[in-house]
């Protein structure tokens, strides 16, 4: 982004990293890994210490897969559960991602946890005009999306209309008992959270509560299109078995 290259600073930023690693809660390595990596620098910062540090965000990462493979279940059990065990159980969920100090894994490792969560990543031409869709949405939002922006004056506006991490999403749905519905594709940015409980989606704090992230709303729009046809993600399920399938579609313009 600065027009520039310096080898030797991150060479530099590498040693000391490696020989901090002991006070650091993790999120500042992954971004300096993540900005080796993007930015083509990992030839120049070979050695003992670039080995350390990936080896140590490896582990890191590891550690984040197996709480979410752990966690993956628990949708399908919260169900079963007294309304006291089910807060319990998100609360439980909510601390031990928490507990790794973290804000996200960076691009390489957050498409490998989407992918082990069965996610598809679009490729070649289909991510092209899904990105050239989600720009035409993005760039329909008024001022910076977030009502409670509206009090700041204009300059403050434009700045952070830069800052905020826009998602746009589309979604098609359908059950065999009630038909479809589908939406999109909208575009929205961060807001205020909103527990919506009964969707069966439970954000963490991850620095700071995530149920405002765009992408997590998106996912919320999604939930209430099947409530609608007549999913219940927590409540009993629907004795004559029907259910509702479709897809989910985001383009988020920072790594979520």
């Amino acid at each position: 982004r600065l027009g520039y290259r310096d080898e030797r600073l991150m060479q530099c930023l590498v040693r000391e990293a490696a020989g901090r690693l002991h006070e650091c809660s993790g999120q500042e390595v992954l971004d300096l890994i993540e900005s080796i990596s993007t930015g083509g620098y990992e030839t120049s910062v070979q050695g003992p210490e670039w080995q350390r540090l990936t080896q140590w965000a490896g582990e890191k990462f590891e550690a984040v897969r197996r709480c979410v493979v752990a966690s993956s279940e628990m949708p399908l059990t919260l169900r079963k559960l007294s309304d006291f065990d089910r807060a319990l159980a998100v609360q439980d969920y909510r601390d031990h991602l928490s507990s790794f100090s973290l804000v996200g894994l960076g691009f390489t490792y957050t498409c490998q946890m989407l992918e082990l969560l069965g996610i598809q990543l679009l490729q070649g031409p289909e991510r092209e005009a899904w990105q050239r869709t989600a720009q035409e949405a993005a760039n329909a939002i008024a001022g910076t999306g977030n009502q409670s922006d509206m009090s700041k004056n204009a300059e403050a506006q434009e700045g952070l209309k830069v800052c905020r991490t826009v998602c746009v999403y589309r979604f098609s749905l359908h059950s065999p008992q009630l038909g479809s519905r589908s939406a999109g594709p909208m575009a929205v940015t961060s807001g205020p959270a909103n527990d919506d409980h009964q969707l069966g989606l439970f954000a963490a704090t991850l620095k700071h509560h995530r149920g405002g992230d765009g992408e997590f709303q998106a996912l919320q729009a999604c939930a209430r299109a099947s409530m609608d046809l007549g999913c219940q993600p927590i409540g009993a399920p629907p004795l004559d078995g029907s259910a509702v399938e479709g897809e989910l579609w985001l383009h988020v313009s920072e790594v979520p």
